[in-house]
């Protein structure tokens, strides 16, 4: 997957612009998706660390690779 999406500068600055006081990390996210056409989305943390942890018990529990450490630890 390819990380290096670029969006106009003056995209940002709508976003900037259309935000009274402060931008919170909701709207950041609402605008990145909408941005980037469903392609990239903020989640909290824990949400990826969590299902990393399911991700590797069901590899033990099964003995079968869903996803190696490499591949879940890029979206950190």
């Amino acid at each position: 997957m390819e990380n290096n999406l670029k969006i106009d500068r003056c995209e940002v600055m709508k976003l900037y612009e259309s935000c009274i006081s402060s931008l919170s990390v909701h709207s950041i996210g609402q605008w990145l998706k909408v941005a980037t056409n469903d392609t990239f989305v903020v989640v909290p943390k824990e949400y990826i660390t969590v299902n990393n942890l399911a991700i590797g018990r069901l590899t033990a529990e099964t003995g079968v690779l869903i996803a190696s450490a490499e591949e879940l630890n890029q979206w950190m």
